[in-house]
């Protein structure tokens, strides 16, 4: 995304940082509500993954289809909260779903 605001928009390096916080917020966001979901509400981790993954591509997907117009798309900002959203609830999942399969003697502890 900053590439895209920067070669496509013209935009300089500062404003193309500033142009992706609602992905920054969102993934930040969905990092504390997937580990509060799966450890506080026992949601299991199969429908976070499944949750985070649906989101994921629905936000990559939406992100290419928008124009190579000078101008930015609004909708581009709501784009980045449902793929910030998806990769956020993949990663921690699945990095949290790593951590408490593997056995003891793999941990390295």
């Amino acid at each position: 995304m900053p590439q895209r605001f920067q070669l496509i928009n013209g935009l300089d390096n500062f404003d193309a940082a500033v142009r992706i916080l609602p992905f920054g917020v969102t993934f930040a966001v969905g990092l504390i509500a997937s580990g509060r979901l799966a450890s506080n509400l026992r949601v299991p981790v199969v429908y976070l993954i499944i949750a985070g993954s649906i989101f994921q591509a629905v936000g990559y997907a939406l992100l290419g289809t928008l124009d190579t117009s000078r101008d930015i798309q609004p909708a581009v900002y709501g784009y980045q909260v449902l793929a910030g959203l998806g990769c956020s609830l993949s990663y921690t999942t699945l990095l949290l779903t790593i951590a408490y399969t593997t056995p003891q003697r793999d941990s390295g502890e």
